[in-house]
């Protein structure tokens, strides 16, 4: 579905933070454009950068006025068009509410929503560009000069990336809606990033969605399309098909399925009809040719059942363990045996960072975990953090951020400074609603108030952004200098900006520049004392309060 409204001239001016460079594309829920920054909006956004605008215009539903800005709805009389104009209301603030929701994650494989704007009677979301080419570029060059599209051993690295974005907008309960190889970004060195989140939902609100791309969209989405074009767009909710996990399963596989054929795993006419199954990929003839092992082919099989969502994967977990590559082991907190009687905890903390680094197979491995969960068994910090900080990463064990915020709360409880700061920078980043901000607070002021920097740091950006307390540059500004003077880099940076903006601190471009420097020497392992001695005029401000 493609949306008929004119796109914004080249260099429209979106306010005063923002210059349209070119359109980038435009669906059923608006136009991406992408954009310089005029101004520095905050630490991620300076003046320069480009980034992703995503403007909300539901197509069938407004057009451009003739201002050339602004949207007006459709309409052939007044009633027609405050009709349209509630549905466009409606879908916008759900629109604001996920953009909001989204802007709070932080993930290496899904691009970064900075922040949105409301302007023109509707409203742009400002992301992350992300430099490099979609995977439908990717496959569609090779088919061209190979005649298929990627192999199992080049797409392993991408779909690994993409079942790991896709588990973490899971778990934050959001719905993408929209996936498809147009929207999976390909960086320079590789790794995939999943975009373009104005259609993403959370599970809740997802019900009855229609938003879907023919070829590659579960037969739910066509289903409530379908119904709603029967109904004239006015479906009871009983009618409509639910969508949830499942349907964003469908849509990775068919992306994956893609990839690898060139081909969707059906096809439709124009009244959305399906017309032709495509083989599954356990009988598909370039099978060899693709090197897809029986295990792989089988997974994305069992997630490409077009109409029965009950007998697809249920959860990307589950769905993950289907793949031979990356199923992973079963390990939970609660497994391991009792601590043994008489055990000294530090003792077997130590024997356990001992074993850690040189824990190759799979037996010394298990090891190495088994006494880090008997020192945890006693309520030790540092094992219950080092537990948190494995599982955090996938070091010895599968990557698992719940099991880790369990482990790190546990730790925290226990008084480990670095807990408190890993659950403040959980909730700070993914927390969704006000007590996710007020643990945050309180667990970054705990690490803080225990001399942590990084903790330090943060608790500047919530005065700095007035998260769960009132907004106070100078505060912030406090903070960032304790950080500084702790040895931390981002402290330094922080700071450096606000002096630069003349916030919380007098404007002082050459204050801004050596704090600058400082950054990248502590960055590259300076002396943190070397470096306050040569940052001026450190020695002179107050400490925070």
């Amino acid at each position: 579905m493609v949306s008929g409204i004119a796109p914004l001239p080249n260099g429209t001016h979106l306010g005063d933070e923002f210059r349209i460079e070119r359109m980038l594309g435009r669906g059923g829920f608006g136009i991406t454009y992408l954009v310089k920054s005029l101004k520095d909006l905050d630490e991620r956004v300076r003046v320069g950068d480009r980034c992703v605008v995503k403007e909300f215009a539901l197509a069938d539903c407004v057009v451009r006025s003739p201002n050339g800005m602004t949207l007006e709805p459709l309409g052939r009389n007044p009633d027609e068009q405050d009709a349209y104009w509630r549905f466009f209301d409606e879908q916008l603030g759900k629109f604001d509410l996920e953009a909001r929701t989204l802007a709070r994650f932080r993930h290496a494989n899904i691009v970064e929503v900075f922040l949105i704007r409301s302007a023109n009677r509707t409203a742009y979301m400002v992301m992350e560009f992300v430099d490099g080419q979609p995977l439908s570029a990717r496959q569609a060059k090779l088919l061209r000069d190979r005649g298929c599209g990627l192999s199992w051993p080049e797409l392993r690295p991408i779909a690994k990336n993409l079942l790991d974005a896709l588990e973490y907008i899971h778990a934050r309960d959001v719905i993408h809606r929209d996936i498809k190889p147009d929207n999976i970004m390909l960086r320079g060195d590789g790794d995939a990033v999943l975009i373009d989140f104005g259609g993403a939902r959370a599970t809740s609100r997802a019900r009855g969605s229609m938003v879907f791309t023919p070829g590659l969209a579960a037969g739910e989405q066509i289903y409530n399309y379908l119904q709603a074009r029967k109904h004239q767009g006015k479906a009871p909710n009983k009618a409509l098909a639910d969508v949830n996990a499942t349907t964003d399963i469908y849509g990775l596989a068919a992306s994956f399925y893609m990839a690898m054929t060139g081909t969707a795993p059906y096809a439709t006419n124009e009244d959305m009809h399906i017309t032709e199954h495509r083989p599954a990929l356990r009988e598909h003839p370039w099978r060899d040719r693709l090197q897809i092992p029986d295990g792989v082919a089988d997974a994305i099989d069992a997630a490409l059942n077009l109409t029965d969502a009950s007998a697809r994967p249920q959860t990307v977990g589950i769905w993950r363990d289907l793949f031979p590559d990356f199923a992973r082991r079963s390990s939970s907190p609660g497994q391991g045996p009792r601590p043994a009687a008489g055990r000294d905890p530090d003792q077997l903390f130590n024997e356990a960072e001992g074993l850690r680094w040189h824990a190759k197979s799979e037996q010394a491995i298990q090891q190495c975990l088994q006494l880090y969960r008997e020192a945890s068994e006693h309520g030790h910090g540092p094992a219950l953090y080092r537990l948190g900080r494995l599982y955090q990463v996938g070091d010895l064990v599968p990557e698992n951020i719940s099991v880790a915020l369990e482990y790190f709360l546990r730790a925290a409880d226990a008084g480990d400074v670095r807990a408190q700061y890993r659950v403040a920078e959980h909730d700070y980043r993914c927390g969704t609603n006000a007590a996710d901000a007020e643990r945050a607070y309180r667990m970054a002021r705990r690490a803080a108030d225990g001399g942590l920097a990084a903790a330090m740091n943060l608790v500047g950006r919530f005065y700095r952004q007035g998260v769960h307390v009132p907004q106070n540059d100078a505060k912030a500004c406090d903070w960032y200098e304790a950080a500084l003077r702790h040895g931390d880099a981002d402290g330094a940076q922080n700071l450096a900006a606000m002096y630069r903006r003349g916030l919380g601190r007098r404007h002082d471009a050459g204050v801004s520049r050596s704090l600058t420097e400082a950054a990248d020497r502590l960055r590259a392992g300076a002396d943190p004392r070397e470096v306050l001695s040569d940052t001026p005029p450190f020695g002179q401000t107050k400490a925070t309060g």
